[in-house]
């Protein structure tokens, strides 16, 4: 069973461990290493109160990792090969890709394949999903620059003391037409 179909309340005592995994008792925020500690001490622990989704989830987990393991190692089985940019940086690639492609039922579904076996279609596909994360990733900066000015006005030491000073949520001040406090 994955996460998203356990009923409500499961889902609520599922979040709650997650949030306090991250979270210590003096507020501060645990690293991912420390938290995944806490989470299968949490897990152990509701396990062992004969919780449901312990177990449901456990299993879904389990081949999801192994997914993701065996995805990685399908790619790094591809030839390596090295892209110089513009600054003549170079960047370290596998000949193995991700593609779409139908499965047995037409359904199309991502799947690793050489390079060298794309066609148009695969190209035109990968170049919207970059120039998606090159958008993302505009925004990103584009917000981190706003808050970062927003610190250097306030002179706060966080997002959080500045927004308070300003007086504003961060949804309020990251979508105001105006970059100043």
């Amino acid at each position: 069973m994955k996460f998203s179909e356990l009923p409500e309340e499961e889902r609520a005592e599922v979040v709650a461990a997650v949030r306090d995994s991250y979270r210590t008792p003096t507020g501060t925020t645990r690293s991912h290493r420390a938290a995944l500690t806490a989470f299968m001490q949490t897990l152990d622990d509701a396990e062992q109160a004969h919780r449901p989704w312990v177990a449901d989830l456990r299993r879904q987990w389990l081949i999801e990792g192994m997914r993701k393991f065996l995805q990685s190692q399908w790619k790094m089985l591809g030839v390596p090969f090295e892209i110089v940019d513009g600054s003549g940086k170079s960047h370290s690639r596998t000949t193995t890709r991700g593609a779409q492609r139908p499965d047995e039922t037409g359904k199309y579904v991502w799947t690793q394949l050489e390079l060298l076996d794309w066609g148009a279609e695969d190209l035109k596909l990968a170049l919207t999903i970059e120039a998606g994360h090159v958008e993302e990733a505009r925004v990103n900066i584009g917000m981190f620059r706003r808050l970062l000015d927003l610190l250097e006005q306030t002179a706060a030491p966080t997002v959080a003391d500045a927004l308070g000073i300003v007086g504003k949520t961060l949804d309020e001040f990251l979508n105001s037409d105006t970059k100043s406090a």
